[in-house]
């Protein structure tokens, strides 16, 4: 898990500030929490109502669209769909760069 996900945490932005992977108690204190919290709150469930809310709003937009409009309205929404995931892909990827200069200057200061 910390080899894929080690970059990741609090300020994961910022070299200077602990992550999963330099303080693993920070994911396992999550883990902790997420044990107490109700039904309504797990993962599934709430993808399950965001896609529900998602879907609505999408179909009350396509409802409200004809000919031309509706064209690019579906056009629009695919290109917002690939930029959202490219982002979030490009995010991680430099995130995962961060995390690198971050271990290696630790390891710097350690041997100073």
């Amino acid at each position: 898990f910390l080899d894929d996900h080690g970059s990741r945490g609090p300020n994961e932005w910022e070299m200077a500030c602990d992550v999963w992977g330099t303080r693993p108690d920070l994911p396992l204190a999550i883990v902790d929490r997420m044990r107490h919290a109700g039904e309504g709150h797990a993962p599934a469930v709430r993808a399950g109502v965001c896609r529900a809310e998602r879907e609505a709003a999408l179909a009350d937009a396509r409802s409200r669209l004809r000919g031309l409009h509706r064209w690019h309205f579906e056009r629009c929404l695919r290109c917002a769909v690939l930029f959202s995931r490219g982002r979030e892909l490009g995010k991680t990827m430099l995130v995962g760069i961060i995390h690198e200069a971050r271990l290696a200057a630790r390891e710097l200061g350690r041997r100073i």
